[in-house]
């Protein structure tokens, strides 16, 4: 007895993230990804293998979706009514600026501005900068880990840029 394909519905699908979702699961072919996207006559949504600027979603996202569909029935996993976190590392941007350095050998400075001009977006990065996004929680996610994924470090990612624009 043939069993029914297993579909995964991606929303965003077009995005950035959406996308890595979607080739990280075209890629296994455990799952069959329906794309669901806002804008379905954007250039993107006819062509969803189209090749994206490097990401660093790209690299570790799609791995933790699929980690966590393909262990969602498994009891000792504990995928079910969870919150996992899809963040592969834990920096401020004076150290990603000196990450960054390091790698392309020339001066990189992080540099804010007062305001970005709204006052919503304003509080918003005021409350992260006080309390942090996630100020509890072991970044990259332990969890994950033992699911599987192996996410990639943030030298890694300075090493990619400065092969792909250096």
């Amino acid at each position: 007895m043939s069993m029914s394909p297993r579909i995964v519905a991606v929303f965003g699908a077009t995005g950035t993230q959406g996308l890595s979702v979607i080739q990280a699961l075209l890629a296994d072919g455990t799952f069959v990804p329906r794309a669901i996207t806002r804008n379905c006559s954007s250039e993107k949504a006819y062509d969803s293998q189209s090749p994206q600027y490097f990401t660093w979603i790209e690299r570790d996202l799609g791995q933790c979706a699929l980690a966590l569909l393909k262990h969602y029935k498994d009891p000792e996993s504990d995928v079910l009514s969870r919150t996992f976190y899809a963040v592969s590392a834990k920096v401020n941007y004076t150290q990603f600026a000196s990450i960054l350095q390091q790698a392309l050998g020339k001066p990189v400075s992080f540099v804010s501005s007062q305001t970005t001009g709204m006052q919503e977006m304003d509080d918003m990065y005021d409350f992260q900068s006080e309390f942090g996004l996630y100020p509890h929680t072991a970044i990259p996610d332990p969890r994950l880990i033992k699911l599987g994924v192996k996410f990639h470090t943030m030298e890694e990612f300075s090493q990619e840029i400065k092969g792909r624009y250096v």
